[in-house]
Formats: structure tokens, sequence, C-alpha cells
């Protein structure tokens, strides 16, 4: 489901969801975080140890792994198109360049290629809001869902149902850090209990039942969502990393962003080291 071309992370969405079509209801949601990349403390894959942050799709447009797929192609689902990795660094350029043709910024009939340098160079970044990307973003606590959703301003969320289903029964914790894995494993065990003997009828059906019952897990409730943005808002959310506010968990997605774009887009996006953000100790790689 998950192919890395030059340290950036691919995720064909229809297959990590296929991959969990027989799996029984309460373990669905760990084995789709898993599908997507998210690691865990635990071979049972109760404890989050780190989200997952990959590209799955461009424009609307997925991918498809399971066809004539090779180590340095990635295949557009459901066409005939195969992007190289020099595709993907490069094929958003005429467009954005497009918008620069239209500005002060074109003082000679630039080509394309010379608009985008002169662009990244005076900081024109508006026409990156012509280019759409998505990501998708898996084994972030429901805190973490909820600072995103907090910025449905910049972008578009289809996220995992909350609590009304079983799939939420019995959900994996993220926790951010190794020495409290230990804790989160008692609270958990008694979460589970306590919810076990809960009443089952309540409300006007078992969906009441199961987001009533499902509620009682913590913020640090495991989920995931498919964000879908601009390059040019994707920048102002990744400029969140300098934001003394926000959350450690939130910034350590943002920094994953931050390594992806960069490394596709270096002329637009700033280097992850420009940050003032580091990871702790037992994430670095």
């Amino acid at each position: 489901m998950i192919k890395t071309i030059a340290s950036t992370p691919f995720l064909d969405t229809v297959a990590a969801f296929e991959s969990i079509s027989t799996v029984t209801s309460k373990n669905k949601l760990r084995e789709l975080l898993s599908s997507t990349g998210v690691t865990f403390y635990d071979t049972e894959k109760n404890f989050i140890k780190e989200a997952s942050v990959s590209i799955c799709g461009f424009g609307g447009l997925g991918f498809d792994f399971t066809s004539q797929s090779t180590d340095s192609v990635i295949p557009i689902r459901d066409t005939s198109s195969l992007l190289s990795y020099t595709d993907i660094k490069n094929m958003f350029n005429p467009l954005q360049a497009t918008g620069g043709f239209m500005s002060y910024l074109n003082t000679g009939n630039l080509d394309s290629d010379k608009m985008i340098s002169v662009m990244a160079e005076h900081g024109h970044y508006s026409t990156l809001h012509l280019s759409y990307i998505n990501i998708a973003i898996f084994g972030i606590s429901s805190l973490v869902e909820n600072e995103i959703n907090c910025q449905r301003d910049m972008m578009h969320i289809a996220r995992i149902t909350e609590a009304r289903t079983g799939v939420q029964s019995q959900p994996p914790l993220a926790v951010l850090y190794p020495e409290q894995v230990e804790f989160f494993k008692e609270v958990y065990t008694k979460t589970q209990k306590v919810r076990a003997a809960m009443p089952k009828k309540v409300g006007s059906s078992k969906r009441d039942f199961f987001e009533s019952s499902n509620s009682i897990y913590s913020g640090a409730k495991g989920t995931g969502v498919i964000i879908s943005i601009t390059l040019k808002n994707l920048m102002k959310l990744i400029s969140l990393l300098d934001d003394s506010g926000k959350e450690e968990e939130f910034k350590r997605v943002l920094l994953q962003l931050s390594k992806i774009t960069h490394t596709l887009w270096p002329h637009f996006f700033k280097s992850p080291n420009k940050y003032s953000y580091t990871l702790p100790e037992h994430l670095e790689k």
C-alpha cells in the first residue's frame, strides 16, 4: 500500500482499505493504521508510536500500486498514466507559471521554468493555489484530529466516523512518549472492562450504543484523515511548526509534511531544519 521514492511516501488508499475487508470489526481500525505506515510500541498494535503522513493523490486522482507498478513509477488509478518522480516534481510548474505570466513579474516573455524561479525568488506564492494535493494522515489522536478540523478554512477533510460504529469499540491509543506506555496500558485495560459492562440497550439503535459507549475512550484514541489542500495552503499549514501554542503531536505531523514538500518542491517549501521544532529522541531516525 505504501511506496517510498526518494524519501517521499505515497499511499494507495484503495488497497489500504481493501486489505482490511476480512478483518474483524474491532481490529479494522488498528489494521488500517498499520497498512498506512503507522508504527506501534507493541505487537498487538494497541499503542501508537508515530503517525504516518503520505501523499495519496494529486487533484483527486489516486494511485494504484496493484497494477503495472515499479519501484520508480506511480500509476494513476483507473487511467493509463504513469508518473515518474521527476514528473511529480515538475508537473505543477506550467500551471503555476501561467498564474505568474499574468503578473508584473513576467518582465520578458519568460518560459515556465524561469517564471517559477522568479516567483520563488520574490516570494510570490499565490499561484500555488492552482495546485491541489491529497494527503493521508493516519495514527493521530482525536485531539490532533480536532486541531486539523480547526484548520478547515484551508482544506477539505475526510475523516473516520468518530464513535457510531463497532470499529471504534477497541481503538488503539496514541502515546507520545515510551515512558508512558505502561500507564496507558493500565488505563486501556480498565476502560475496556468498564465499557464491556455497560448496558447494551440504550437509545433507539445499536448506533446509539456505539456512540455512547465508545466515547469512554480518551482523546488519545487513534484515528485518521485525508486532507485535500492547495500547495499554498499547505505552506500556511506547515508554518504552524513555529507556533509555540500548537500541540507536540500536531507538530510531529507538520514536520513530516515539511520533509515531504521540501523534498519535492524545495524552491517553494523551506527546509525542515529552518523551523525551530525538532523531534524527540525516540523518534529520530
